[in-house]
């Protein structure tokens, strides 16, 4: 595809309503395009289960962790575009 991911021919879907996803062996291959997604685009930043994982405290920790990544791209784009003025507080945000 155009930014990398590699396609596939998905044959089949099979559904288990109470059964967890497992990644694939190559998940990791998949976290590093991800990464690579957002170093090659500024301010494009992706979560989700697939990013964090599945459990709720996953989920939790995840939503922090991409709140303040995009709490701290933000504050660096204020400073850039406004070097006279203060960053973004902690209370503004």
């Amino acid at each position: 595809s155009a930014i990398g991911f590699k396609v596939i021919d998905i044959k089949s879907i099979e559904r288990h309503r109470r059964a967890l996803p497992q990644f694939n062996l190559d998940y990791e291959e998949v976290l590093n395009m991800v990464k690579a997604l957002e170093d090659e685009n500024p301010g494009l930043f992706i979560g989700g289960s697939f990013v964090f994982g599945l459990s709720i405290e996953d989920k939790i920790l995840g939503a922090k962790t991409l709140a303040r990544r995009v709490y701290e791209f933000l504050n660096k784009q204020k400073a850039v575009n406004s070097p006279n003025q203060d960053s973004v507080s902690s209370k503004d945000a």
